[in-house]
Parts: C-alpha cells; structure tokens; sequence
C-alpha cells in the first residue's frame, strides 16, 4: 500500500471533489504509479481528518473517471497511462453540444404527454376521494400496493399486495433491500459486469461486491456455491432479463438452476426487473419459486416514466417491519402522486400501452444501431442499449475520452466491473437519451467512425 496523503483544497467546493483533483493531478505527475494500492478508506479519512464517507464518494467518482479500479477483498488500485474520462452519472449530464448515450433513460414516445394529461385529469377529478395529499402508510396506498402485485403478476411473479411496497424507483428499492439484508462488510453476489446503481449502494452501506463469471446466457451458476460459502454471502443480486450492461437474457433452465442452488444455500436473492416488460414474451422472474425468499423489484422508469420514481418492491413477510422502519428512515412514503399515477397505468391499460410503444421505438432504435455499428454489438431488438465489445487496439476508457472529444458520452466497462482481474475492453452504449432520432444518428455516426480510425496516442495503454 501507498503512504499517499494528499493535499486539499477544504475551501474550493465538496471535499471529495478536491480528493478526486488530488488524486488526478498526481498520476498525472507520476507520484501515483500504475497497479499501487490506495490507502483503505479509514486509513486515508483518518490522516487528511475527513469522515470514511467522504474518500468512499472519493474513491467511487475516481472508479468512475477511470482514475482506479478496484478488486473484490484487495482494495482500489490506481490505473494510471491513459486519459482521464468524464464522470458518469446524472450530476455530469452531458451538455446540449454532446449525444449522450450514457445514460440508460427510456426514449421519449408521442403516447406520453396524452398518458400524463389524463392521468392528471383523472387525478384532479377524484381529488377528494384519493386523498392524496394526506400521509400515507409506509408501505404506500393500498390501491398502489394491488397494482404494483397487479403488474407483477403479468410479468409471471405470483404476488402477494400485502408483501408489496411501493418506492421511490428501483435504486430506493435496492438500497431498502440491501438496508434489511445485509450489516457493513457483509459481501453480496453480482455479476461480474453489473448495474453501477449496485455498487454505489455497496459503497453508502459499506458492503463488500463480488462479480461471478458470465457467459452468453448471463450469470453462470458454475462458481456460485463456492463463492457463497467462502464469502459467507448475504445475497445474491441479478438482473437476469435483458441484463445491464450486457442485453442478455436468462433462459428458463438456467435460471431454475440458480434458484435451486440458492434454496440449497439458503442465500436469497434480490432479482432487480426493469425491462421484462420491454419483451413480448420472456421466462418467469427467477425469484418467482420461491417469493417468501426472495425480493423481487418491478420498476417502472424503463417502460413508464422515469420521472415518476416508481418502483414496486415485493419482499417476504418476514422482513415487512424492518422494511417499514427502513422506508421511514428514508422517504417516509414513496410520493402518493407518483405512486396514483402509477396505479392508475396499471389499472386502466395505459401502463401496457407505454410498455407496447417503448418496445416499437426501442426496436427503430436498435435498426439505426444496426446500421452504423453492425454485428460487433451485443443486443437485442426490444433493449434500450447495447453491449459493445471493442477490438483489440481500442481500451474502453480510451475509447470513450476519444468520443467525448468527437461529442458522444458512453460508458466504458469499468463502470460495471466487479469482478477481479482486469475488466473486459468494451463499452455500454444507450439508445433512449437522445429525442429525435437525427441527435442518436449523429452520435452513433461519430463512434462508428471512431471505431472505425486508429486510436491516436491511446496504443500501448494499460
């Protein structure tokens, strides 16, 4: 390990910003070379006399901009040699001058500004009745819970309304999970490539992640037993349907497989399912065997709105009181508002509708990529992004600071990587931020002709 204590500068801004600067400006300067170990997360926040959670936001934001990377019970590492790319995530949104495709946002569709219209209409002529400025319970409005039990069941989960709560979209559902499952330094079971929302819940709950292996049917159950008794895991965390960042999607055999070894390892599983929706026709959710284990989550920003911050969390009895004080410790309720109009979708079909809509546009999308990045993509026609593997003089950090520069945002692997070893050289490319489909053929064109052109200084990196 390092003996590293950075200078900062406590008067320009969050501290764990002037940590990141730090950090930056001395790999650029060579007092950080490539492959040290940082110091640990205590040791650093006691010698510059800041709290554990500023150098964890510090460390996580370095991970994001390729500054470091980190290793499942041997700690961050700096990557030094190659170009500092941008921060990921929404507080960095791209400005109007770049195509982002790093944000994995649903496309905008004709059918949502009548959808909201009603639904407001709806609301303000049943006012008195839905009584939605008033407190509600923890758990959210009963007619809530049944709807989101409602949309479960048609996505094959066999809820229970009484098991359901509504939250302030997946992430919150995550983190309410993790939150009544796990104690700091407990590890939980991933993916190797895995949603970053993941990792940024492990580093607030101080929790320990490690990716399993993947192959072209997703989490491979091979290693999982062993990894769960030397781990002692808590849980194991899937995306299994359309999985990010990869596309791919679980077949009904495997994901058999993986629930009987979790029942035989007593591990239970958080199943996170976005985008089953999104499919016309797909495999029964993972969990749905055994729903008094598992917690299964059914959001609705990639086919409803993401805007409305819904997301329905399915969780077994035994866990409703610690779910309760976990909401109250949080949001209190998730927003009765949110949750009625959610409601409402699901009830009166307009919910099917969007979902029928965003599939359509996220197939016209996936034909634009198609056409600018042909078969190198890992995809499929109803996702709304794309696995992207690059060839071997590309690096995915590399590649995507060469596309900021050309105006495109995407996101490399190392956003996704929890595994150990080094992460694959590819790129995540999302399909639905941009609002007409001229602004997505304009991005797509400029990386396409960046794949297509020699990397200009970037050879030899790593």
């Amino acid at each position: 390990m390092v003996d590293w204590t950075p200078q900062l500068e406590r008067n320009n801004g969050p501290l764990y910003l002037s940590l990141v600067r730090s950090l930056s400006a001395d790999i650029r300067q060579g007092r950080l070379a490539d492959g040290v170990r940082l110091p640990t997360h205590r040791d650093l926040a006691r010698r510059l006399r800041v709290t554990v959670g500023t150098v964890t936001r510090a460390y996580l934001e370095a991970r994001k901009r390729g500054l470091t990377r980190g290793e499942v019970g041997r700690g961050t590492f700096v990557v030094a040699g190659r170009p500092e790319g941008p921060p990921f995530g929404f507080a960095a949104a791209a400005p109007d001058s770049v195509v982002d495709l790093s944000m994995n946002f649903p496309p905008a569709v004709p059918a949502d500004a009548a959808a909201l219209a009603a639904a407001l209409a709806h609301l303000q002529a049943h006012a008195a009745e839905l009584r939605l400025l008033d407190i509600q319970p923890h758990p959210g409005s009963a007619r809530a819970r049944e709807a989101g039990a409602e949309w479960m069941r048609r996505l094959r989960f066999p809820a229970d309304p009484a098991q359901v709560f509504v939250t302030s979209g997946s992430q919150h559902a995550l983190l309410l999970s993790l939150a009544v499952l796990t104690r700091p330094g407990d590890t939980v079971l991933t993916e190797e490539l895995c949603f970053p929302g993941l990792a940024a819940a492990a580093e607030f709950l101080r929790l320990r992640l490690r990716g399993l292996p993947m192959d072209e049917l997703g989490l491979r159950p091979g290693g999982l037993a062993a990894a769960a008794r030397e781990e002692r895991a808590a849980a194991l965390y899937t995306v299994p349907t359309l999985q990010n960042p990869t596309t791919r999607v679980m077949p009904e055999a495997r994901r058999s497989q993986i629930a009987a070894l979790a029942a035989e390892l007593g591990l239970t599983i958080i199943e996170d399912d976005p985008y089953t929706p999104l499919l016309e026709s797909a495999p029964a959710p993972l969990s749905a065997a055994a729903p008094e284990r598992h917690f299964y989550i059914a959001g609705a920003t990639k086919v409803l709105a993401g805007g409305l911050r819904v997301a329905w969390l399915h969780a077994p009895r035994a866990f409703h009181q610690a779910l309760c004080d976990a909401v109250r410790a949080s949001v209190f309720h998730a927003p009765a508002l949110s949750a009625e109009i959610a409601a409402l979708w699901v009830r009166d079909g307009t919910a099917a509708a969007l979902a029928a809509a965003r599939r359509e546009e996220a197939a016209a999308r996936q034909a634009i990529a198609a056409r600018w990045l042909g078969t190198r993509r890992e995809s499929r026609p109803e996702a709304l992004h794309l696995w992207l593997p690059l060839a071997a003089e590309w690096q995915g950090g590399a590649l995507c600071a060469a596309a900021r520069a050309r105006g495109v945002a995407v996101t490399p692997a190392e956003a996704f990587y929890a595994g150990r070893g080094r992460p694959p050289q590819a790129v995540r490319v999302c399909l639905g931020p941009p609002r007409e489909h001229a602004g997505l053929e304009r991005g797509l064109r400029a990386l396409a002709e960046l794949l297509h052109s020699a990397p200009q200084g970037w050879k030899g990196v790593y």
